[in-house]
């Protein structure tokens, strides 16, 4: 087999490196393939160390790396085929001396030493559970034997020799031994995350007693006693657990029901669930009223009872059992309940002093993890039984034919014996970060983490949702994986103490095996919780909701693709070249040159990206407006359902047994996902995570009151979504505040929580209290919505910046190390690599956002739009090439728009006609003016009015565009101006989300920044709606982009919105001094733009 030579990565091939350190004496390998390597192919190199990081290892046959130093980490470690193998880092024994005596003793050869064993360190994630059960591999470092030394038949006369007595000479000296190596197996068998976890629960003081026992019941059903095969008595804890536990259990649940039952008692109320029940009389209210108390105290605590009486949850069960007849056939089971009720109150007083009859349930815990420790300690001794670190045997000195048997004359020179080795087998929790902070090994290499972030983005760049799914799943995996980073981070900020701090120090400064190491695994952490967090918030790696469109023209796209195609050939070209041995030291710093010129424009990139979401008209600042407002009513419509509900409060309160204000609380965290959500629960908690390191800053666009703390899937009916808020909410904050936690949930299961809460409204209240909690319901999904939105447009903001930084970063050790780095090593490949894979989404960003703009301009599905969809990372080559198509379907677009038929209104495009106007409503009038307050406390009034397609004034027309939108309120007065006049100022915001259509069908839904306008006109010459035509009426024009009818639009030309969204029009008292809507009788608004005929489907 010939010897190991390095595999130089390139811009093709970027899952398999091998690096050969002359200068350091070691090799590394690199592997992020699914199927790993096998250790067979790799027992030939020259130098005294190998690190081989790879996703799976396999032996497949014996395996001899003598003498070497092998370090190996991997999540998966298993042999292969059926017979027992050996994986050796043994010393070599001694070779051979001539069985021919010699003739004299000084031509006698001496033995040759045995060779000391190398260390062998194996790192694994998954456990190694497998080779325990197979027992099919042998791990060996044993010293070399030393050979023997040539005997000799040398016949000179004795005399004295080494040992001060007269003997013949003896033979050559025996070889000496080689010592033993060091065999350290590092594992994540299931005992050690068990006990962390169950340790988790034990400790939590934060919540009552009784959410403790039901963690434990859940966590209790993940344990097996086949789980523990090397722990004789597991079966029997086990059972005695789950035995305690379950009496807790249902002690648990039945206080929980029979103090619902006690509060229903003592509250009742009429229901139509229950109509035979009637109100009890006043004794057994009083005796609850005791009995309440008495529960009360039971339930209270984070500590369960020290003993549960089986008794007494007996008793409980049978109150609970009365209090359900009694409601189902009401006065004439009244008594059997309060004698059930009397002797429940006696049972539980008395209880006390009964210790030695109870179940106790702390020694079952004790006895668990006890359990876990015996478990664990177990496999570490039956994996040590699997390696051997001894030394080596010494060789036997040569002896003399002269000797006879026993002959004191005559002493054979044995070699000097070797020292043994050692092994360890520890079993590890990786992912509990503290723990792991005290980890000896750098376990984690930065470039194959590199690896793994670059498979999983060209998943998430693909439209098909089972890859998508899978990217979610490897992101995850990369941050369990990183479960160590944060504590270690810092650690390095703080200057303490951390062992595997001092890994990674090591790796880089002493092996010189990587460079920035803490800076790449930054970046890896940091994209990894970007990208899962997108996903979680249902956007795609951009950060965009499905819908979402940009209205800049495809014209700027294009050439912002164009320019960083340009780019992306010359970093390809460094890729390919730049791990290739220089020709001399300028060549190899011109490499390194082009590598920091990348990150550069890598940086510059960044900065691009960071001002058009931060800057004050940019994504951030225009979504916060749209929650602002769509906040202010959300408050105000809760105020109006929580009025509305109060005929029923007492009725709701004693059905479901808590008030009013808990429902309204729950229903505003819910936000309507994108998916069944299967895949973001087998996310956990790693499926959304805040991007705590964002700040407010002092332009005010980054508010972090907007920042969702925590967002994870729900699936529960009324009680649970209730139970659930109250175990997220931490009381620092509104649950209905924008930044609040959220609750994702499908339109199926809200629909059923509405469904469930509006059926228990007493009947003849139920029709028109379900309309006001639908009100509530809509109104939070779209301000959640927006939300949302904000955070996705978040996410790109810390990836900007974590880009951003990672460009400076790579540009100061590069420029640092430059003399003395080495192009060919790993890292600078990957770190280059990194800079074109963002380039590459740089592109396939733009490219998506061109053709998500023509779809929006031409009216078309975004599966009609060729390249809308990102695909797996592509080089510069095909995705030119899609820029082409592109190119040729937007150019065929425009011809098609110049040959459309427009209809223009008004006709001659001024003041002195009036376009299609729209009548408010008596109800859209009245709703408009009811005064409310703005921040400062000043009267505001403000309305919101959705239009759809093919109704009233837009009937008959197709792909409808506007210039202008207006609010007519003719009867308005303000104070006026040194000029006579009353400018009314009104505010008008577009929410983003809008629908156009070509046909007679339901049209096409996209969802774009909201647009918000200024409109402002002299109340004093509008009296009537004749007068919105005066010339002098109209002051000024809304900041609307022209509805584009033709030609080739340049890069700032935007498309102009439609009007079938829902529009929020505010006039505030505080723009309009002296505001009196006394006079305002009628109300219109006015929108000025273009249409065509319905196009056939």
């Amino acid at each position: 087999m010939p010897s190991l030579s390095p595999v130089i990565p390139n811009a093709d091939q970027g899952t398999t490196a091998v690096y050969i350190s002359a200068g350091k004496d070691l090799v590394l390998v690199l592997n992020s393939l699914p199927q790993g390597i096998d250790l067979a192919d790799y027992p030939l190199f020259d130098q005294k160390s190998i690190f081989i990081y790879a996703e799976k290892v396999t032996v497949s046959k014996d395996t001899v790396i003598s003498g070497k130093n092998v370090t190996i980490c991997c999540t998966d470690f298993s042999v292969t085929g059926d017979n027992p193998v050996k994986l050796s880092v043994s010393g070599t024994d001694g070779a051979a001396t001539p069985t021919k005596w010699a003739p004299k003793a000084s031509a006698a050869v001496a033995g040759k030493a045995g060779t000391n064993a190398g260390s062998l360190k194996i790192v694994v994630r998954n456990g190694l559970d497998s080779l325990l059960s197979s027992g099919k591999l042998t791990l060996e470092a044993n010293g070399g034997t030393g050979s023997n030394g040539q005997s000799t038949e040398d016949d000179a006369w004795p005399a004295d020799g080494v040992y001060g007595v007269t003997q013949w000479p003896p033979g050559g000296a025996g070889g000496d031994a080689g010592n033993g190596g060091a065999i350290n197996l590092y594992y994540n068998a299931p005992e050690a995350l068990q006990t962390t976890t169950m340790k988790r629960i034990l400790n939590d003081d934060q919540n009552p007693w009784t959410f403790k026992v039901q963690n434990l019941s859940d966590f209790s059903k993940t344990l097996q006693a086949a789980g523990f095969p090397l722990v004789a008595d597991a079966a029997a804890t086990l059972t005695a657990f789950s035995a305690a536990l379950g009496v807790y259990f249902d002690y648990a649940s039945s206080l929980t029901i029979a103090a619902d039952f006690t509060r229903i008692i003592i509250n009742f109320a009429p229901t139509g669930v229950y109509p035979n029940a009637n109100p009890p009389s006043a004794g057994t209210v009083s005796t609850a009223t005791l009995m309440k108390a008495v529960l009360a105290n039971a339930l209270s605590g984070s500590k369960p009872p020290d003993y549960v009486l089986i008794s007494v949850t007996t008793a409980i069960q049978q109150y609970n059992q009365k209090c359900q007849e009694w409601l189902e056939k009401g006065q004439s089971a009244e008594q059997a309940l309060q004698d059930q009720l009397q002797s429940l109150f006696a049972t539980m007083l008395g209880a006390s002093g009964h210790a030695s009859d109870g179940i106790k349930l702390d020694p079952a815990n004790q006895a668990i993890l006890t359990l876990f420790s015996a478990s664990s300690q177990a496999k570490d001794t039956k994996l040590k039984a699997l390696c051997s670190a001894n030394q080596g045997k010494a060789g036997s000195g040569g002896i003399n034919s002269n000797w006879g048997n026993g002959d004191p004359w005559g002493h054979p020179v044995d070699g000097k014996s070797g020292t043994a080795g050692s092994v360890s087998a520890t079993n590890y929790d990786f992912l509990n970060g503290a723990v792991m902070q005290n980890f000896p090994v750098a376990y984690a290499f930065p470039e194959q983490c590199q690896m793994m972030l670059d498979t999983a983005d060209r998943l998430f760049c693909s439209p098909n949702a089972s890859d998508r799914a899978q990217a979610a799943g490897n992101y995850k995996d990369i941050l369990l994986r990183l479960s160590f980073f944060p504590g270690m981070q810092k650690a390095a900020s703080s200057k303490t103490s951390s062992l595997i701090l001092d890994a990674y120090k090591a790796l880089e400064d002493t092996q010189g095996l990587t460079v920035g190491a803490i800076d790449t695994l930054n970046t890896v952490y940091n994209t990894a919780t970007t990208r899962l967090n997108a996903y979680t918030l249902g956007c795609d790696m951009f950060g965009n909701a499905a819908n979402w469109v940009p209205r800049l023209s495809p014209t700027y796209y294009k050439t912002r693709v164009n320019s960083l195609l340009t780019k992306l050939q010359k970093l390809e070209t460094l890729l390919n070249t730049v791990g290739q041995a220089a020709a001399d030291q300028a060549a190899r710093q011109d490499k390194i040159n082009a590598g920091i010129s990348a990150s550069n424009d890598a940086q510059n990139d960044a900065d691009q990206e960071i001002d058009t979401l931060c800057s004050p008209n940019g994504t951030l600042a225009i979504f916060g407006s749209k929650i602002q407002n769509l906040t202010q009513s959300l408050y105000t419509i809760r105020g109006e359902v929580e009025k509305a509900m109060s005929v029923v409060e007492k009725d709701m309160q004693s059905y479901w047994n808590f008030q009013g204000s808990d429902i309204y609380n729950a229903l505003c965290t819910l936000v309507q996902s994108h998916d069944a959500l299967t895949v973001i629960r087998t996310l956990g908690e790693f499926g959304y995570n805040a991007a705590t390191t964002i700040t407010d800053d002092q332009g005010g666009t980054i508010k972090t009151k907007y920042l969702i703390k925590q967002m994870i899937a729900f699936q529960g009916d009324i009680k649970a979504l209730d139970m659930q808020v109250k175990g997220l909410s931490d009381g620092t904050i509104d649950v209905d505040a924008p930044g609040a936690p959220k609750l994702l949930a499908t339109k199926e299961s809200i629909d059923a929580l509405v469904s469930q809460y509006t059926n228990s409204i007493p009947e003849q209240h139920r029709k028109d209290l379900t309309a006001q909690i639908n009100r509530l319901i809509k109104a939070t999904l779209e301000r959640n919505e927006a939300v949302v939105n904000y955070n996705a447009a978040l996410q790109q903001y810390s990836q900007a910046l974590g880009n951003r930084e990672a460009a400076i970063a790579q540009s100061k050790v590069w420029g640092t190390q430059k003399v003395t780095l080495d192009p060919a090593l790993p890292s600078v490949f990957y770190a280059l690599n990194k800079l074109r894979r963002d380039m590459q989404l740089n592109i396939l960003q733009n490219m998506w956002y061109e053709g998500r703009a023509f779809a929006f301009w031409a009216v078309l599905p975004f599966d009609k739009i060729k390249s809308t969809s990102p695909s797996a990372l592509k080089g510069s080559k095909d995705l030119g090439a899609s820029q082409d198509l592109l190119d040729n379907q937007f150019d065929n677009f425009l011809t098609q728009w110049a040959n459309y038929t427009w209809s223009l209104w008004p006709a001659k495009g001024d003041n002195t006609q009036a376009g299609l106007l729209y009548k408010l409503s008596d109800d859209e009038l009245k709703t408009l003016l009811v005064a409310g307050t703005d921040s400062s406390n000043l009267k505001s009034f403000s309305t919101q009015i959705k239009f759809q397609p093919n109704v009233g004034i837009f009937a008959g027309n197709a792909n409808v565009r506007i210039r202008q939108i207006r609010l007519w309120l003719p009867g308005a007065k303000l104070n006026s101006d040194q000029l006579g006049r009353q400018l009314l100022k009104v505010s008008i915001l577009h929410g983003g989300s809008e629908t156009l259509q070509l046909g007679s069908n339901d049209g096409l839904g996209f969802l774009h920044d909201p647009v918000k306008v200024t409109w402002q006109y002299d109340a004093a010459i509008v009296h009537g709606v004749a007068d919105i035509t005066n010339p002098k009426a109209a002051f000024g024009t809304e900041a609307l982009e022209n509805d584009f009818q033709g030609g080739t639009p340049d890069n700032n030309t935007k498309a102009a919105i439609g009007p079938f969204t829902t529009w929020t029009f505010t006039v505030n008292e505080s723009d309009n001094a002296g505001l009196d809507f006394s006079g305002v009788t009628e109300a219109y608004i006015e929108f000025w733009g273009r249409a065509i005929p319905p196009m056939k489907n």
